[in-house]
C-alpha cells in the first residue's frame, strides 16, 4: 500500500482501523441499523474481523 501510495505522491502510515472506539459505537447502533434492511444479519465480531484482515492485507508486500 505504502508503494502505490508513494506512486501518487502521496503520504500514508499504518494506524489502527477501526479504531476500538469505532468499532464499539458500531457495534451500538448495529442491531438497530441492520435490523431496519435485513432479517438476517452476519456477527457483528466475525464482520470486524474481516475487515481486520482485510486492512492487514493491503499493508502486506506484494
Amino acid at each position: 500500500m505504502q508503494e502505490k501510495a508513494s506512486f501518487k505522491g502521496l503520504e500514508i502510515t499504518r494506524s489502527e482501523f477501526p479504531s476500538r472506539k469505532e468499532i464499539e459505537e458500531v457495534r451500538e447502533y448495529w442491531d438497530q441499523a441492520l435490523d431496519r434492511l435485513t432479517s438476517s444479519k452476519p456477527e457483528f465480531d466475525r464482520v470486524v474481523e474481516k475487515i481486520k484482515a482485510y486492512m492487514n492485507g493491503l499493508w502486506q508486500d506484494g
